[in-house]
Order: structure tokens, then C-alpha cells, then sequence
């Protein structure tokens, strides 16, 4: 298995695929939300899709909830939180994106959308089209064969199913036929990394805690504050500081 342990890796784009591969209890949400505050969120909008009402993605400053069928114009992240049963309306959506262009998608269960053929346009247009994708899954088995023939790059939490394994390895290098399980194996909540380009495999650390990851989100969502209005011909007292603000720079 190519392992080149580079002190630093390549982050996805505006224009990649992302495939993020784990059990529950992997650490596969959390690498998820911190690639997603990684992003260029503050620049467009990102959609995330909730099947499972994940509770850390409730917890990122400045969420904002929309229904199925609305298209965010302004940048920030944005979920939607569709039924198993509403395959249809997902589809429509997902039109709409394909559609609209320059969003993002964060889809919290591939599973849920494995025959859904409107994203399978978007994960194989997405990159003429700026919408990227993070896609993470508990099965890779059972999600769409396009989130991995489209995908530059991979998150894989390592676990014991030799069926799972023997589907990706069929796209990457990850986990060679004819390693062992313990060769495979990684502490708690690291992960393998694949490069597409370049066809370079590192293993990972944790990524920070949620609080730090939260933090992130904060940051670049804040609303910037708006200076104060002063209509001609009044004057704010210097007497009274509770009417400064302070505009950062």
C-alpha cells in the first residue's frame, strides 16, 4: 500500500467529490463536519441532507433550516431533513441543484440516495458545474457506484466486514487483497486518506474535537457587524461609549 506520510495533504475543492467511509462510532461525522468548515462556506452555500437528524450537525452556528425545494442564493450552510419515503422529492431537488449550479451538497447517508439519478448527474458533472460533494456513508456497498468512480478523494475509517473492503478496494488502493486485517487495522478514529491524483494514501490522526470544529463554523458564518448610520447634522456623544462600534478590519 503507498503510504508517502507527507507532513501536510491536499483538501478538496470546489470542484471534487468527496467519499467519507465509516461504522458508527468511526469518527466518520466528525472528519465530515470538519472538511465541511474547511470549505468555503462563507463564499457560497452549502446544502446539507439529514436523513439521520444528526446532533452535531444541529449544533453549527448559524444553521439554517429550508425545506425541500428551496435554493439558497447567499452563502452559509443550509439543511434540509427529508424522510426515507420522499425519493421523489429528492430527486426534483437534487434537479434543481444540478440546475442552479455553485452549490455545495453534504449528504450525511449515501445510502439513502443509491438510485437517485439526478445525483448521479451531479457527481458526474459536479466539477464543470462547481457543486461539490461530500457524501458520507456506513455501507459503501449499498450507495451509488458513481460516489466512487467520481470521487478524487477518499475517507475510510477501517472495520472487519471483508465485503466492504473488497468494495473499495476495487477504486482504490486502501486495502490491498492480500494484506491481514491487522495490517489494515488503525487506532481509534484514524483514517485512510486517498488522493485520486497522485494516487497517494495517508493515514490520519483524529481530527480536532467537535467544540474546535464548532468554533470554525462560528468564525466564518458570524454575521459581520454593520456600522452605525449617522444622519447629517447629528453627532454621537463621546460621553456615552455604549453608542461606539467598533468595526474590525
Amino acid at each position: 500500500m503507498p503510504d508517502s506520510s507527507p507532513k501536510s495533504i491536499t483538501l478538496p475543492g470546489v470542484e471534487d467529490r468527496t467519499l467519507i467511509i465509516g461504522r458508527t462510532g468511526s469518527g466518520k461525522t466528525w472528519f465530515g463536519l470538519w472538511l465541511l468548515s474547511k470549505m468555503p462556506i462563507d463564499q457560497m452555500p452549502w446544502i446539507i441532507v439529514d436523513f439521520k437528524r444528526e446532533s452535531a450537525i444541529a449544533r453549527i452556528p448559524y444553521l439554517q433550516e429550508i425545506p425541500i425545494g428551496e435554493i439558497p442564493t447567499r452563502p452559509g450552510v443550509f439543511v434540509v431533513r427529508p424522510f426515507p419515503t420522499q425519493e421523489t422529492e429528492m430527486e426534483e431537488y437534487f434537479m434543481q441543484i444540478w440546475d442552479a449550479e455553485g452549490i455545495g451538497l453534504y449528504i450525511d447517508e449515501g445510502v439513502m440516495v443509491a438510485n437517485n439519478a439526478a445525483l448521479d448527474a451531479i457527481l458526474i458533472q459536479g466539477r464543470s458545474k462547481q457543486i461539490p460533494v461530500i457524501m458520507l456513508s456506513q455501507r459503501p456497498v449499498g450507495i451509488s457506484r458513481f460516489a466512487f468512480s467520481e470521487s478524487q478523494y477518499f475517507v475510510v475509517f477501517p472495520n472487519h466486514d471483508k465485503r466492504e473492503r473488497k468494495t473499495i478496494s476495487e477504486f482504490t488502493p486502501i486495502f490491498p487483497t492480500s494484506a491481514s486485517l491487522d495490517e489494515i487495522m488503525l487506532p481509534r478514529y484514524h483514517s485512510y486518506y486517498y488522493e485520486v491524483t497522485g494516487n497517494r494514501v495517508t493515514k490520519l490522526a483524529p481530527v480536532p474535537d467537535i467544540t474546535t470544529i464548532l468554533a470554525t463554523f462560528e468564525r466564518k458564518l458570524r454575521p459581520s457587524p454593520e456600522p452605525d448610520v449617522v444622519s447629517i447634522g447629528t453627532q454621537k456623544s463621546d460621553a456615552d461609549p455604549m453608542q461606539i462600534k467598533y468595526v474590525p478590519i
